[in-house]
């Protein structure tokens, strides 16, 4: 609060509700940011989950009733009779990588 001529005047200057407007705008949308952030990690791990879940059937042998994932394999031959298959479990509508699981098989 600002004191003009020697009184004491209570409330705020428009000056200073202002301010406090500006600060609390920015702070919002500094908020806002982190919380869109945070949806669309959601949205991934959500994602990333009924991709492994796909894979967990395909990988035993289940009924694999999914239109939405595809798998690619790519295999690598190591030492001592190993071989390392890594699966990428694909999205059938744009081609993306979700998510990479790597097994090694006799």
């Amino acid at each position: 609060m600002i004191s003009q001529y020697g009184t004491n005047k209570k409330g705020f200057t428009l000056l200073e509700v202002l301010v406090a407007i500006v600060i609390l705008a920015f702070s919002f949308a500094i908020l806002l940011k982190y919380q869109t952030t945070h949806i669309k990690n959601i949205s991934l791990n959500f994602q990333k989950l009924e991709a492994l879940k796909f894979f967990k059937k395909y990988y035993y042998g289940l009924k694999v009733d999914s239109n939405r994932f595809s798998i690619k394999k790519s295999i690598k031959y190591l030492p001592y009779n190993l071989r390392q298959v890594d699966n990428i479990i694909l999205d059938r509508g744009t081609t993306k990588p979700i998510l990479t699981i790597t097994t090694y098989e006799r």
